[in-house]
């Protein structure tokens, strides 16, 4: 359903024509909800919904988030996709289930953030600090324009299950992050930190499993 021009979603979203994500299910959000949204989400042209999350917000693509303090906020199923989140601090926040595609965190703070099943295909996460982010289940493929962790700290990052196929981790701080079923076939491992890292069934660049480190 749409307010004001743009939808609200709880579920599944697709990309519109006119640069939003539209929703399936989508649901209005009442004026004590748009009460509730940060200011920094407002000024960028986002809105707030509630779902089937708690808290839901959907942005315009390309939406202007640079440098915004966003910490522990609650963003599970946020439609985020192409917002410009350099240097942001989301440190600790919820981006559960979020659709995070063709983002740019790059130098961002994302210490504990828990990003559990959230969609990053083609994000930007050069030189972000991941330390003992929650990655697992995320899909962080490089599909098109390519995936990058370039410099990223993910030390004692969960990257269980997480799918990197052709991620740019070069250079990547993996020390001590739990690798275990994760997909990293075709990813760039050049110059990366991986002392201490978990291993179990984990995929090596070049397709082959292993438990004892690529």
């Amino acid at each position: 359903m749409k307010l004001n021009g743009v939808w609200l979603f709880c579920g599944a979203v697709v990309i519109a024509a006119a640069g939003f994500a539209l929703p399936v299910g989508a649901v209005p959000a009442s004026p004590s909800a748009e009460a509730t949204l940060p200011k920094v989400l407002k000024r960028a042209g986002c809105t707030f919904g509630v779902g089937a999350y708690e808290f839901t917000v959907v942005c315009p693509v390309n939406a202007r988030l640079k440098g915004v303090n966003l910490s522990n906020a609650d963003l599970s199923g946020a439609g985020l996709s192409g917002a410009n989140l350099r240097g942001a601090n989301l440190q600790g926040a919820n981006l559960t289930n979020a659709y995070l595609s063709d983002v740019n965190l790059s130098d961002a703070n994302l210490r504990g953030t828990n990003l559990t099943n959230a969609y990053l295909t083609d994000a930007n996460l050069s030189d972000a600090n991941l330390l003992g982010a929650n990655l697992a289940y995320a899909d962080l493929r490089s599909v098109d324009s390519g995936t990058s962790l370039r410099g990223a700290n993910l030390r004692g990052a969960n990257l269980t299950k997480a799918d990197l196929n052709g991620a740019d981790l070069a250079g990547a701080d993996l020390r001590g992050a739990n690798l275990k079923f994760t997909n990293l076939q075709d990813a760039n491992l050049r110059g990366a930190k991986l002392k201490g890292a978990k291993w179990s069934d984990t995929t090596c660049p070049n397709g082959r499993p292993t438990s004892s480190g690529c």
